[in-house]
């Protein structure tokens, strides 16, 4: 093949895509078959929850004396509904977890090269190699929890808004506000405008179904929903009623998700939870006397040792039974003997019915916080610093940690970059999914647990970001030149 050929072959985006499914097939295959005892490890009980699924047809957890299912809201539902699918012969296949990692890593990068087609000027493929090496996302894939299919999700639903706001412009503009309807002047009211206005709310009931199956993944999407309805009012048509009907297809798209996971909470769990009933522990792992000594001794390191924590709060149960308050000090004072009785053991060693243990978990948790406020400010300061940490914690010197700290140093600066290259475009309704995104998650998590794992949702837009950035980086010291 003649020189010029080849180099007219490698330009073609055909070409480019092929290198790109080919890099994520590789690279994640190899994660996955390099790990594959890490499937045995099921920290989340998502495993345990799927298995149950299908083998029970209930969602919950085995009871050790009956052998039943106990329905439970402990965890969200669509990851486990998932891996349910996955079992054979009373076990999750790790073969087709594996198949499922790489099909979803799959979907996360081509999406990603997908946008950055969209909003980059140039190099849309070097922000989606990122995302295919991305270390934090590789673990991921290697792990029985939600954070692949919770970013395959996000990048999705930035995807669909990307394609909403292009046929958003394909529709006719009313810029009768008021008398819209009245006076008929609204295109919608027209034949093929009405068509188009019925494919755009069908579309935009779609994002919000996708948006709500974030929720049905991780629960802290959820403020996130609320600002992408919000979103969808600001930057639609001229015309309040199609900003409100947009806004509200949107909403209904969320609501088809999570309604029925509620009403099914409601009446099998007697209380309507939404999210999951392990909201209070989450948040009282987060803000604990122990931890709030290791703060104030420590300061914002991550060598906790939970432990102890965890032992104490084993003894919940039992301390309630004999009407010790759990919400004073007294009781995390290790020296204060809890009385101890037999009591039954199964998957969640709670000792209290799920409702009752979630809101106590709630009430020691802010109980901590109105004790010790500034203590609480401080840490979540800390949390946050953990959530956008470079680095993996480790005892001592690692140089994979280092080689990781480099990586996302580099990245992050440039992002930082690209944050302002943005803000001086006038791009935001373009990038605006994933930087809503960042911002709740940083807040939920500088309340709630944080760590490294629960950013995973953001790397793709922090990626697209820094070559963003690099982009207007390079133009301005071209023009400069």
């Amino acid at each position: 093949m003649p020189n010029g050929t080849l180099a007219n072959l490698r330009r073609k985006p055909q070409f480019e895509f092929f290198l790109l499914i080919l890099a994520v097939l590789l690279v994640r295959t190899a994660a996955v078959v390099g790990c594959t005892e890490c499937y045995q490890e099921d920290i989340d009980s998502y495993g345990i929850l799927a298995t149950n699924w299908a083998q029970s047809g209930t969602f919950g957890f085995m009871e050790s004396d009956t052998l039943e299912a106990r329905p439970t809201a402990f965890r969200p539902p669509l990851y486990p509904w998932l891996l349910s699918c996955l079992v054979r012969h009373g076990q999750i296949s790790s073969s087709a977890l594996a198949c499922l990692h790489i099909l979803l890593g799959l979907v996360t990068v081509t999406l990603t090269w997908a946008i950055g087609k969209r909003v980059l000027a140039k190099r849309p493929m070097l922000a989606a190699l990122a995302v295919t090496v991305d270390p934090l996302l590789l673990r991921n894939s290697q792990l029985v929890m939600t954070e692949t299919l919770a970013t395959c999700l996000s990048v999705l639903v930035w995807w669909m808004w990307l394609v909403h706001l292009d046929r958003s412009a394909s529709v006719p503009v009313c810029n009768s506000a008021i008398n819209c309807q009245r006076e008929n002047k609204c295109g919608l009211h027209h034949g093929i405008s009405a068509l188009l206005a019925i494919r755009q709310y069908g579309f935009l009931v779609l994002l919000g179904v996708l948006v709500g199956l974030s929720i049905l993944t991780r629960p802290t999407a959820a403020p996130w929903a609320l600002t992408l309805v919000c979103l969808v009012w600001f930057f639609s048509n001229q015309c309040v009623f199609r900003r409100t009907s947009s806004a509200l297809s949107v909403m209904l798209g969320i609501l088809i998700c999570v309604v029925p996971w509620t009403l099914r909470n409601y009446a099998l769990l007697g209380k309507p939870i939404w999210a999951t009933s392990h909201g209070g522990y989450t948040l009282l792992l987060a803000n604990n006397p122990y931890l709030y000594s290791h703060f104030s001794t420590s300061g914002p390191s991550r060598g906790w040792d939970a432990q102890p924590f965890h032992n104490r709060w084993l003894l919940r149960g039992e301390a309630v039974r004999h009407g010790i308050d759990v919400t004073q000090p007294e009781f995390w004072a290790p020296s204060d003997p809890i009385p101890s009785s037999t009591g039954r053991t199964g998957q969640s060693p709670t000792y209290l019915p799920e409702i009752e243990d979630d809101a106590l978990a709630y009430s020691v948790a802010k109980a901590t916080i109105q004790r010790t406020p500034m203590m609480f400010l401080i840490s979540s300061i800390y949390r946050a610093g953990w959530f956008w940490a470079w680095w993996p914690y480790h005892d001592s010197f690692s140089l994979s940690a280092c080689i990781i700290g480099m990586w996302y140093g580099g990245w992050s600066c440039l992002a930082l970059v690209g944050l302002v290259a943005v803000i001086r475009s006038r791009q935001f309704k373009y990038w605006a999914p994933p930087l809503l995104l960042a911002l709740v998650l940083t807040a939920a998590h500088s309340i709630y647990w944080s760590n490294m794992r629960m950013r995973s949702q953001l790397m793709t837009g922090v990626y697209l970001l820094a070559v963003f950035g690099a982009n207007a980086t390079i133009q301005s010291r071209t023009k400069t030149n």
